[in-house]
């Protein structure tokens, strides 16, 4: 019998105990309660839509997929998927900016970042094709830069006279090999 009246005192304190603790951050104390001045004020919540979250210029709806309000005609909805940096893919095509990349895998197609994405074959920059790159081996670095194992690369353009091997990146789009000293992709020294 005491287990019972300890189990139902318990169940009766329990919700009381819950409803103070959920009492929000920034409401007055109540009577009784010491206030407590040196708490801050927590910054207002952002006023948002319920349904905001970050835009993307591609748009699925029913069996039509848009970008930037066009229609793309040989677009699949149902297996469109909308990747990084302006890339999308479906079942059978890999897009760029809405546009098809011709001969691209959608199998093994994915993107790296700064605009940069390959496949089994071939390596792209903004939906372009990076000429002598070498899919196996390539890489994304920070700021734009990217390399494989024979080239050096900024924006999807080979940088001419880097050394992969001891290529390096600085800070504020600086990068060095043991040579030179580049600057967004120029040389510098």
């Amino acid at each position: 019998m005491k287990r019972f009246y300890l189990i139902l005192i318990f169940a009766l304190l329990f919700p009381f105990g819950s409803v103070v603790a959920q009492r929000p951050y920034n409401n007055p104390p109540r009577h009784g309660h010491q206030n407590n001045q040196n708490r801050p004020t927590p910054p207002p919540a952002p006023r948002m839509m319920p349904s905001h979250r970050p835009s993307s210029p591609y748009f699925v709806s029913g069996n039509a997929v848009f970008f930037n309000g066009h229609l793309i005609k040989e677009a699949s909805a149902q297996s469109f998927v909308i990747l990084a940096d302006g890339y999308a893919k479906d079942r059978w095509n890999v897009y760029y900016a809405g546009k098809r990349l011709k001969n691209a895998s959608t199998n093994s197609f994915h993107t790296l970042g700064y605009g940069y994405a390959k496949d089994s074959w071939n390596v792209y920059f903004n939906g372009g094709v990076v000429k002598n790159a070498s899919a196996n081996s390539f890489h994304v670095l920070i700021d734009g830069y990217a390399k494989d194992t024979w080239n050096v690369y900024y924006a999807g353009k080979r940088i001419k006279e880097a050394s992969p091997n001891t290529f390096r990146i600085l800070r504020d789009g600086y990068a060095q090999d043991a040579w030179h000293t580049y600057r967004y992709g120029t040389r510098v020294r």
